[in-house]
């Protein structure tokens, strides 16, 4: 893993195989962040591109107010986080949580931080699109559903929608 950035680079495609392989890439990163100061974000960023992993400390910023809508819990209050923990060579020591855009169900925000030192949390952001793209069709009369029926500008939604679809095979623009 390389910075870039400010954003720890994270590899282009996961696949299923290797989502071990990811456990401990996301286990050695939390481990050897105090020996990467550089790594470690001081201010929460606006919108980060899918792709970007960033590294902040859990105590002194607030990672979550990221600019983007994140699905709401039915009473329609608080973010609907979905929780997990992470095993690495067969035993638990990260604990995850992921949450799902509120716009566009395939972008996730995933945060992960190890049982032992919670202190440290590595945010991942990451649109992981449909293998047939003709659902993306399904998905976008219902958008105001989705977004607790707000009324979107076409600019709040560029907004929202730009950084989500970044891909580093495509020129900045």
């Amino acid at each position: 893993m390389e910075k870039a950035d400010g954003n720890v680079k994270a590899t282009k495609t996961m696949k299923p195989a290797k989502l071990d392989q990811l456990d401990t890439e996301i286990a050695a990163i939390l481990i050897s962040f105090d020996r990467h100061s550089e790594w470690q974000s001081k201010e929460v960023k606006i919108r980060p591109k899918s792709g970007s992993m960033l590294l902040y400390s859990r105590k002194k910023v607030r990672y979550r107010r990221d600019g983007y809508c994140w699905k709401k819990r039915k009473d329609g209050k608080t973010t609907r986080e979905d929780h997990m923990k992470l095993k690495v060579q067969g035993t638990e020591c990260i604990y995850g949580c992921y949450v799902h855009s509120a716009i566009l169900p395939t972008f996730h925000r995933r945060c992960y931080w190890l049982l032992q030192n919670p202190d440290i949390v590595l945010v991942h952001y990451l649109n992981v699109p449909y293998p047939d793209d003709n659902k993306l069709a399904v998905i976008t009369p219902s958008l105001a559903l989705w977004a607790d029926k707000k009324e979107w500008t076409k600019d709040e939604l560029v907004s929202q929608l730009k950084p989500m679809f970044y891909s580093e095979d495509e020129p900045e623009r």
